[in-house]
């Protein structure tokens, strides 16, 4: 009874990792599903196995033993094919391989018939139970391949040294099949491949991600993806109503005009055009950049391509500063709320940015070219919002109307050139509109233009990349930081430079959310706060949060006119002051 040793001790190890694994809730991810299916296939490769050596030791239906055993090889191979793919999805980072999938399952599939059509010879003589024939040539082949695979990721990841934790099961796999191979001649009656295989998933259960752990690193992301997630919102609300801000203060500014002087007809029609105009624009702002309706889901015009949209950005940078040849002031903005797998026709996205680009270069000989990338996303939709800002000679305002409003078609000569990146703005106009998108133009001759476009895209719903160890160790230690502040710019500068210290750095433009914060009882151990806030003086912040009993350190961000009266602001209540002008060395002395 030696024989049934090893396949007892491996069916002890399985049904035990099967009761941890499926008896604690874990993250259902690609690497996750290979091991469930690998657990089940090796309990049943162990439990044929047994069931074969007790129908060969109770009876002498061989054509029974052979049905046995003919399933017990399929699965071997079965479990090399999922040992391979594991090992794939960790080289492409954790990603689906479906050329992989269906190149191999013809593979796999072909195998598996082979296998059950082809003969096989039964061999059982004292406690010995083994098999030859062609059906079990096509195992021993596809046993061999497997290992040879193996071997040549043993090497490759001992000279990268890369991924080797995670293969680690199945180098040690080849080696207890060298070994046991050795073994065979010495005891030939040893039937040791379902305790390896046992015996390899016991180790990989330490080197996938642990279920609790993985739990835990999930709801810290999720934490940090909200907080994120109303961040990048507040600080978007705050954008549009700035911009909404600006435009009716426009129309008051043109009524005002009209309501207190005599003005010619002539005079008169500018008045009324340009309290159209920024009529148009508020639409535009709460409509076409605001507002997604569950209607505009049917709208949508899916191109099956799937496309990560920081690769594209990054792509159009490099191309433009690398084929720029004036001193231009260029900068890519692109708000990092934005899923990084989206579905959409990213062709003709980039066709219409590096030629819209190009165009403002083309225009402008001195000053700025300035592209921000936002978005707002809703169910499984996001929507792309995509500012080309210039400080070039502008368009006058019939240019635009003509632009806007033309419905023009696209023939044969405007798709030719479309493959060359050289388009006009009335061909952008119409492709945006084919992509069920908008476009919005604003511009003053002689002082720029900005274009801004809105592009809905599906969201392709994937498992958050892992955020990074180091991060998921020192979250509950962290400092955390709050900037009130609504500059962009200097948002930016501190977040960064927090960061590099080590603090965990949130981020508000309006004062009213900072006080909302801390009476839901969010703790920071700086709150940051830029006095020259538009929303509400820092003076009065402080005060507000005083009332509150809030203990945090506050710092006030001071402009170099105000800072002759810093004494002031630490009379005040403050606990310490920051200079504007020395911003990053102030920071690191005085955010210790």
């Amino acid at each position: 009874m030696e024989a049934v040793v090893l396949p007892s001790i491996g069916l002890l190890i399985i049904v035990t990792l099967m009761s941890l694994f499926y008896t604690k809730k874990h993250i259902l991810n690609i690497e996750t599903k290979i091991y469930s299916k690998m657990i089940i296939l090796s309990f049943l490769f162990v439990l044929i196995n047994l069931i074969a050596f007790a129908v060969a030791k109770l009876t002498n239906n061989f054509k029974l033993i052979e049905v046995f055993q003919k399933i017990y090889m399929s699965i071997l191979v079965l479990l090399n094919y999922y040992s391979i793919e594991y090992c794939l999805m960790v080289f492409n980072k954790n990603k689906e391989l479906k050329s992989f999938n269906i190149i191999s399952l013809i593979i796999l599939v072909a195998s598996l018939i082979l296998i059950f059509i082809l003969p096989l010879n039964v061999i059982f003589y004292d406690n010995i139970l083994d098999g030859n024939g062609p059906s079990y040539n096509i195992t021993i082949i596809n046993c061999i391949i497997s290992f040879v695979f193996f071997i040549v990721l043993t090497v490759y990841l001992l000279l990268s040294k890369q991924h080797i934790k995670k293969v680690l099961p199945f180098i040690i796999l080849v080696f207890l099949y060298i070994i046991g191979f050795g073994l065979r001649k010495m005891y030939p009656e040893l039937i040791f491949e379902g305790f390896f295989y046992s015996y390899a998933l016991l180790v990989m259960y330490f080197t996938i991600e642990n279920p609790d752990i993985k739990m835990l690193d999930e709801l810290i992301k999720n934490r940090k993806i909200i907080e994120r997630n109303s961040e990048e919102k507040s600080m978007f609300i705050f954008k549009m109503t700035q911009e909404l801000k600006k435009t009716i203060k426009n129309i008051n500014e043109e009524v005002k005009i009209y309501k207190n002087n005599k003005l010619t007809k002539e005079e008169a029609d500018i008045v009324v055009n340009n309290i159209f105009n920024n009529n148009n624009k508020m639409l535009y702002l709460i409509n076409d950049v605001i507002g997604i309706s569950p209607y505009d889901n049917n709208n949508i015009a899916v191109i099956e391509n799937t496309y990560n949209i920081y690769s594209l950005i990054k792509e159009l940078e490099l191309r433009v500063k690398k084929e720029l040849k004036k001193e231009l002031d260029i900068k890519f903005t692109i708000d990092n709320n934005i899923p990084k797998e989206l579905y959409g026709d990213s062709i003709k996205l980039k066709q219409i940015l590096i030629s819209i680009i190009n165009n403002s270069i083309k225009y402008t000989d001195k000053g700025f070219v300035h592209i921000e990338i936002g978005s707002i996303t809703k169910y499984d939709v996001c929507r792309l919002i995509i500012s080309i800002k210039d400080s070039g000679k502008g368009i006058s305002i019939d240019k635009i109307n003509e632009l806007l409003s033309e419905d023009i078609e696209i023939n044969d000569k405007d798709y030719l050139k479309l493959n060359k990146l050289d388009i006009n703005l009335k061909i952008i106009t119409k492709i945006i509109k084919l992509l069920n998108g908008t476009i919005y133009i604003t511009s003053e001759e002689t002082k720029g233009t900005e274009i801004i476009i809105t592009l809905d895209q599906y969201i392709k719903m994937n498992n958050y990349n892992q955020e990074t160890e180091k991060y998921i160790k020192n979250r509950s230690t962290m400092k955390k930081v709050l900037i009130v502040n609504d500059n962009n710019e200097e948002i930016r500068v501190i977040k960064e430079k927090l960061q590099k210290m080590g603090y965990d750095v949130n981020f508000t433009p309006f004062s009213d959310e900072c006080i909302q914060k801390i009476k839901n009882k969010e703790k920071y151990d700086i709150i940051l706060i830029d006095d020259d806030n538009i929303s509400m003086s820092g003076i009065t912040l402080l005060q507000e949060l005083n009332k509150l009993k809030n203990k945090s350190k506050k710092i006030v961000l001071l402009e170099p006119s105000r800072f002759i009266i810093k004494d002031q602001y630490l009379k005040d209540g403050f606990d310490d002051y920051i200079e504007k002008n020395d911003l990053l060395k102030e920071l690191e002395k005085k955010c210790k």
